[in-house]
């Protein structure tokens, strides 16, 4: 509302590069606001705005996220189309109950890889990666559902990658 409000009203998003989060951020805006109907497109606009080079959003997470937006855009819209043939409010309840949003299948993960590796001081403190998964419902219920603790060992200079084993189902993002 506050754009609205007044011709002369602007906002201003940035992140370090500008082009990651700002990109997910403008993308989603445009969508939301029906400036653009998919976020692929969104996406492409912001990059061609953004620079000569086309260089807006890489990070295929951060991707994803804009088409989660436009799904939520496309399906408001569809729930709105629905609640309008509605003639009662449990028909209403059960439409939204039915529509979903986020990737419900669940995902392998073998493992992640770190590379390069991160500088470290062999000589002294050697390397020691731990991986943890939590599953996070709010700010104050966090419970770690995995954790990989290689222990402390050293890595010679010759070595290019790190892999922690995960061997985990995991659901959601």
């Amino acid at each position: 509302n506050w754009l609205l409000y007044h011709p002369d009203n602007i906002a201003v998003i940035h992140c370090v590069a500008g082009k990651g989060r700002t990109g997910v951020v403008i993308s989603s805006f445009m969508l939301w606001t029906h400036l653009h109907n998919n976020h692929s497109n969104a996406l492409q606009y912001f990059a061609l705005q953004r620079s000569i080079n086309n260089w807006g959003v890489q990070v295929p997470s951060q991707r994803r996220y804009c088409s989660y937006i436009e799904k939520i855009v496309k399906g408001q819209q569809l729930l709105d189309s629905c609640i309008k043939k509605a003639e009662t409010i449990e028909e209403i309840i059960e439409i939204s109950k039915k529509k979903k949003f986020m990737n419900d299948l669940p995902l392998y993960l073998d493992y992640v890889e770190i590379s390069p590796i991160p500088s470290y001081d062999f000589d002294k403190k050697g390397c020691a990666p731990v991986l943890k998964i939590y599953n996070v419902s709010s700010r104050f219920d966090k419970r770690l559902l995995f954790s990989a603790d290689q222990g402390k060992f050293f890595l010679s200079s010759e070595v290019k990658k790190l892999q922690l084993k995960a061997d985990l189902i995991i659901h959601g993002d």
